[in-house]
């Protein structure tokens, strides 16, 4: 029996692995509003440990796709995802392309400036290099792109047997392996991550296709599972950098085991929890500008070259801050709109 025959309205464990995943994101991201000495092995953790967290947003966007396939219509999935994806992504890249465009410059390649406007705005839309966080949307584009075939795939479960290599290959290949082994131009970068991200999207929906079967197993096996997550955690942190395939493998051997244990209710926590997961494509559009306007802000306010020093205190109490700044930010915006927000914010 798989998992469309029973699976329930909401589910809390995919519903709280959201709200994880999008803290996670801003974890990786705050990282570097710090200055960490060199040495630091605190940095590494912390960088190790957030870091990719778009694995685990793939993994759970690939579990929903899966999960909401009883209702799949390839014309409708297409409007749903240009309404709720991809417009909340041009709006909320407006302010970011004005400054990218005009008085900060971002790393792109040479010769990207002398371009027209228009090709550079282009440009930035489909790379995602005007804000840092806003790659993963042109990538995530070319996975919707995929959904006919992935529907049609997941519809006979014998290619799910295809998954073990395609997650080695997305180790081994890391987010730009393609784009390097094929020498393409880094305006490609997206389809290379896309390449990179399927795996774990589609073992996303493996899980859910297969979701009764996946958690007894995991519920069985979650001990040698986390073990090994927490093996190639340690080695990356301890080869950081120097290969792609420890932080994945870190990822993706997590997902199911955060996946089980985030099935419960967290007392009184669960509200916050709530709206950090129903929010949390908002928190994603948004966190990125509070990022950047505190680097500004620091700049002009403080000797600190727009980063603060770094330790772990401080560190903490800013991505909190951010992530609650992100939330006001969204209950503001859908005060003044109400329900269109999501076509602004994505939620």
């Amino acid at each position: 029996m798989t998992r469309k025959d029973e699976k329930p309205a909401f589910q809390q464990d995919v519903h709280n692995f959201r709200a994880f995943a999008i803290l996670g994101v801003v974890g990786a991201h705050a990282l570097h509003n710090f200055y960490w000495p060199t040495d630091s092995y605190t940095f590494v953790i912390l960088d190790t440990l957030f870091n990719q967290s778009t694995i685990w947003f793939a993994f759970i966007a690939g579990y929903l796709f899966q999960h909401l396939s009883v209702m799949y219509s390839t014309q409708s999935y297409y409007l749903k995802k240009l309404k709720n994806v991809f417009l909340p992504y041009l709006v909320c890249s407006i302010p970011a392309l004005v400054a990218s465009m005009t008085f900060y410059e971002q790393a792109m390649p040479a010769g990207f400036y002398e371009l027209p406007s228009a090709s550079q705005a282009f440009l930035f839309i489909v790379t995602g290099k005007h804000l840092a966080p806003f790659w993963y949307i042109p990538m995530i584009m070319v996975i919707f792109l995929l959904a006919p075939v992935l529907i049609a795939l997941d519809h006979r479960p014998v290619f799910y047997l295809a998954l073990p290599p395609l997650l080695l290959l997305s180790a081994f290949l890391g987010r730009d392996g393609f784009l390097m082994y094929l020498e393409l131009s880094p305006y490609f970068g997206q389809l290379s991550k896309a390449v990179y991200l399927l795996s774990p999207y589609m073992l996303g929906m493996f899980i859910s296709h297969f979701y009764t079967q996946s958690m007894a197993l995991v519920g069985r096996c979650w001990i040698p599972l986390g073990l090994m997550a927490a093996l190639f955690f340690v080695l990356e942190v301890l080869n950081y950098h120097l290969t792609p395939y420890y932080i994945f493998l870190f990822k993706v051997l997590s997902a199911p085991v955060i996946l089980y244990f985030l099935d419960r209710q967290f007392g009184v926590a669960q509200r916050l929890v709530n709206n950090i997961a129903v929010f949390s494509f908002g928190i994603f559009f948004l966190h990125g500008y509070f990022l950047s306007g505190t680097k500004i802000l620091v700049t002009f306010l403080s000797d600190f070259d727009g980063k603060f020093p770094g330790n772990i205190v401080a560190y903490t109490f800013f991505t909190v801050a951010i992530v609650l700044a992100s939330l006001l930010a969204i209950t503001v915006v859908r005060r003044i709109v109400g329900r269109q927000s999501r076509y602004l914010i994505g939620c």
